[in-house]
Order: structure tokens, then C-alpha cells, then sequence
């Protein structure tokens, strides 16, 4: 294909300090009507099929006015929340955006969830509190099915980044500064 992904595209325009969330991530409505499209009502939501778990923004991209879709070799054992879907594309690029240098301020401040809540604000969707918890099931189950990552583990992790990214991170830093402390301290004993 001659383009970017969704999720690279949105890499370069967040590296724009003159653009806020709105224009950076604006550019996901196309797939947001896509994935309205391929969804069906279920229990008073939309829900999309299990089909659909890879159908990211790192997986997609935008030609001749058509969605097309890649790298989808996983598929879930059930139907998907299309808000859960939604925030899982959005973690998936804020998080890999995290430490990338020059990106904006905008992108990288603060809990997750309040980013993802403005991206979805742009993009005229709503979310709550139950798309989130459903995200972070899915994620950890998914994580721990496919990659064997400890779920309860993995479940922490996502709360915490949808909470406070910094607080995340110092405590990450922290934990590997503690393992150097304890390496230097056993090769002197």
C-alpha cells in the first residue's frame, strides 16, 4: 500500500506542537465509521466482532476512501465493545507514543484516560467508566492468551496507566534503579 498507517500518521501530526488532540487525532473518524458500519446493537451497545480485536489503528490505513485492514491473524472468541475497541486502538498508539521524542505535551500528559476521553470527545463518541473496565478484561486476557503475560499483573498496569502515567513511570524507574542497587550490592558480597 502506498501510505501510512493510521496509527503513523497520527505519530507525525502529534510531533506538531501547534496541533492539539482534536487535529492530531481527528483523523480516526474514518475509522470510527467504519467500525459503526461492521457493528451490530447488542444489549443497548454497539459491539463489533471478535474479528475485529487486531482491527487498530496500527492496523489500518485509509486508501482510495476505503479501510483496509492488516496483520490480523488474532481473533476473539467473542464480540467486542466498540468503545473497548476504540480505547484499546487509542492505548495502543498513546503508549507507544510515551517515550518517543518531540511528541506533544498534549499527548503525553497526565492519565491515559483523560487523553483517550478527549481523542473520543474529538471524534463525537462517548465513553464511561464500563468501556474501560472492559478494555483492561479484554487486554489482560487477551495479553495473557496470546503472549502468556500475567493478567492480574497486566490488569494493575492498565489501571495505573490509564490513571497516572508519570506516577507509572517513577515507579518503573524506581524498580529497575532498586534491581541495579541489588546486583551491585550481591557482586560485592
Amino acid at each position: 500500500f502506498d501510505g501510512a498507517t493510521l496509527h503513523g500518521t497520527i505519530a507525525l501530526a502529534s510531533r506538531r506542537p501547534d496541533l492539539g488532540i482534536p487535529e492530531i487525532l481527528g483523523l480516526c473518524s474514518e475509522w470510527l465509521n467504519y467500525m459503526k458500519g461492521v457493528s451490530v446493537e447488542q444489549n443497548g451497545r454497539l459491539v463489533v466482532a471478535g474479528e475485529y480485536i487486531d482491527g487498530t489503528w496500527a492496523n489500518c490505513f485509509v486508501a482510495e476512501g476505503r479501510m483496509h485492514f492488516f496483520d490480523s491473524e488474532w481473533v476473539w472468541n467473542r464480540s467486542i465493545g466498540l468503545n473497548a475497541l476504540f480505547i484499546r486502538s487509542a492505548y495502543m498508539t498513546i503508549s507507544k507514543l510515551d517515550d518517543s521524542p518531540g511528541v506533544s505535551r498534549l499527548v503525553r500528559s497526565g492519565g491515559a484516560r483523560r487523553v483517550i476521553e478527549q481523542i473520543a470527545l474529538a471524534l463525537g463518541a462517548t465513553l464511561d467508566g464500563s468501556d474501560f473496565d472492559e478494555f483492561v478484561a479484554i487486554e489482560a486476557e487477551f495479553q495473557s492468551l496470546a503472549f502468556g503475560v500475567n493478567e492480574e499483573r497486566l490488569t494493575t498496569y492498565l489501571r495505573w496507566y490509564l490513571r497516572d502515567r508519570r506516577t507509572l513511570r517513577m515507579a518503573r524507574l524506581a524498580k529497575a534503579f532498586a534491581k541495579r542497587v541489588a546486583l551491585g550490592i550481591e557482586a560485592r558480597v
